[in-house]
C-alpha cells in the first residue's frame, strides 16, 4: 500500500508519514482496510502504533473528504488502480 501511494504522489513515505495533516498516510490505511481487511487495531500497529480510535477517526474523515477534494480523489483512485483495489 506504501509503495502505490508512493509512487503515485512521487514521494518517499518518508516524507509524508510523518506530516501533520497530510492525507497519505490515511490512503495507505484505507486502502489497507479495502484490500487486507485489517481491524483497526492492527491498522494501527502496523503504522506507527497509532490508537484504534484514531484509525477510525481519521478513516471517517477521509471517507468525508474523498468525494469533495478531486486531488486527493485522483490519487487515491491511481493508487487502488495500481493494487486492483476497487473503489
Amino acid at each position: 500500500m506504501v509503495g502505490a501511494v508512493e509512487a503515485v504522489r512521487g514521494a518517499p513515505a518518508a516524507t509524508w508519514l510523518t506530516q501533520h495533516g497530510d492525507p497519505g498516510k490515511w490512503l495507505v490505511l484505507r486502502l489497507a482496510r479495502r484490500l487486507c481487511g485489517l481491524t483497526l487495531v492492527e491498522l494501527g500497529q502496523r503504522l506507527g502504533g497509532l490508537d484504534y480510535a484514531a484509525v477510525g477517526m481519521a478513516l471517517r474523515r477521509l471517507d468525508a473528504r474523498l468525494p469533495q477534494d478531486p486531488r486527493l480523489r485522483r490519487i487515491y483512485d491511481q493508487a487502488a488502480d495500481k493494487l486492483h483495489v476497487k473503489t
